[in-house]
């Protein structure tokens, strides 16, 4: 990977990153409060499921911006 593409897509990765984290926590806070007062058991899980599935997204986020990242660190070695 070009040095300069690399960079690029770093700084883009840093951009989606830090732009999704702060909405996604908050719906996860949201969906996690909602679990914890619903009745329903089936509610509870799909809300559950829910919260995981978004923290999953976020992992998966962080992990492709630090793979991206050592990448282009490579190159610059």
């Amino acid at each position: 990977m070009d040095g300069r593409l690399a960079e690029a897509l770093v700084a883009h990765l840093d951009r989606i990153v830090h732009d999704v984290k702060s909405p996604v926590n908050a719906v996860n806070g949201r969906l996690f409060l909602a679990a914890r007062h619903a009745d329903d058991e089936t509610v509870k899980k799909n809300l559950i499921l829910a919260e995981l599935g978004s923290r999953n997204l976020l992992r998966r986020m962080y992990n492709l911006y630090d793979l991206v990242a050592i990448e282009a660190g490579r190159e610059h070695l």
